[in-house]
């Protein structure tokens, strides 16, 4: 990314299916996306730089009608918990969350080996997970206001943490959204509150907590800014210098800078005109090795109407992905 902050290009990667919603996604060894696909329960696969090649259907899973979230598992090569639930699109009440393996055994491999790892009985809305140790799960819920943990080898829940920072606002269009998109990275998990509009980091340990988690907090959590509305996808850069969020509702991609002494963002417009931005990741060129930041958007709603502006009663009539890509590779 560019040092000298000029705005980047955006460029169309590839179309998308119609009623192609995804709300996860992540990047796998050789480069491809993977990406869950919220009005089916189905892993879709990628390539950044195969613009004409259209997405392929990795697996559908069962007992479930939707694939909500994909996220890689630590110290496993192309290992991947995905989670799958039951939405009603009408009231966006969801039930019977089934976390899963996903488990590729090479780069082509179009038939992964799919196991179930754990149910999650209490969950709300979950809408962020990161695997922070070889058998920790932290998985942030929208409606709870609060970070689930899952132990991978025994399926127990428990709560990681709740804080007032999590707690949705309860009014507006995404009043009903509190913490959401997740990211690791070095000593801190940042998290974006939808609804407030927070960017937020909580300060961690990787050690023994007394339960064998593996992590603990290790102070309260930090606000870095408060001017990053409805966020849903949240990247950080290698060295937390900056972080990008996309807002959903206003389809805006922001960057926030972080002073590395205060831990304090300062945030600016990026791109104002993507089409219902919902995750993205940061892809660094095989050819050049640049970075690139993958955004997927929804698409045009035709209903906007429903109680989540569309969401409801939702049909696609339009879908793209782009990258935004600056020509340097310096990190801000």
């Amino acid at each position: 990314m560019a040092a000298d902050d000029s705005v980047p290009e955006v460029v169309l990667l590839t179309n998308l299916p119609k009623n192609g919603w995804y709300e996860g996604s992540t990047i796998r060894p050789n480069g491809h996306i993977l990406a869950t696909r919220v009005l089916e329960p189905e892993l879709h696969d990628f390539d950044p730089e195969q613009p004409d090649e259209p997405p392929r259907l990795m697996h559908t899973f069962p007992d479930a009608n939707s694939a909500l979230y994909i996220a890689p598992l630590k110290g496993c090569h192309d290992e991947y918990a995905v989670y799958t639930a039951y939405v009603e699109f009408d009231s966006l009440e969801i039930s019977n969350y089934i976390v899963w393996r996903v488990a590729f055994r090479g780069y082509d491999d179009e038939q992964p080996t799919v196991t179930r790892m754990a149910i999650l009985p209490d969950a709300g809305c979950c809408m962020g997970c990161l695997s922070v140790t070889e058998r920790t799960l932290l998985i942030s819920d929208s409606y709870k206001d609060h970070i689930w943990l899952l132990d991978i080898s025994t399926g127990k829940v428990s709560i990681f943490l709740a804080d007032d920072t999590m707690r949705k606002t309860g009014e507006g269009k995404t009043g009903r959204f509190g913490i959401c998109a997740m990211r690791i990275n070095g000593d801190y998990i940042w998290f974006a509150n939808a609804s407030v509009g927070t960017l937020c980091r909580i300060p961690v340990a990787f050690d023994d907590d007394g339960a064998g988690w593996g992590i603990r907090t290790t102070g309260p959590v930090e606000i870095v800014t408060d001017d990053v509305p409805n966020t849903n996808g949240m990247v950080l850069m290698k060295d937390a210098s900056a972080a990008y969020c996309v807002d959903y509702n206003d389809g805006i991609l922001r960057q926030v800078k972080v002073d590395p002494k205060t831990g304090k963002g300062e945030t600016r417009v990026i791109v104002e005109d993507l089409i219902s931005p919902t995750v993205m990741e940061l892809v660094h060129s095989r050819s050049d090795g640049k970075p690139k930041l993958g955004i997927i958007c929804s698409g045009k709603l035709d209903d906007s109407s429903s109680s989540l502006e569309g969401r409801g009663s939702i049909s696609v009539t339009e879908t793209v992905t782009v990258i935004t890509e600056e020509g340097d590779e310096t990190i801000p």
